[in-house]
């Protein structure tokens, strides 16, 4: 019996040490992604700004 909970112990750590390792790389490229868009919706705001109020 001590055998087995010695398993499952180790593999439950070995599980949490792989997801721990591969969160980071998927949040990455998540977070990069949207910063992107802000920044387009931004410059498109003040360009139609401009062309309503007329000044150059």
């Amino acid at each position: 019996m001590r055998d087995e909970h010695r398993m499952l112990s180790s593999s439950s750590s070995n599980s949490s040490s792989s997801t721990a390792d591969a969160a980071p790389t998927e949040e990455a490229p998540v977070a990069a992604g949207p910063a992107a868009p802000t920044a387009r919706v931004k410059v498109l705001f003040f360009a139609r700004a401009r062309d309503r109020t007329g000044v150059s």
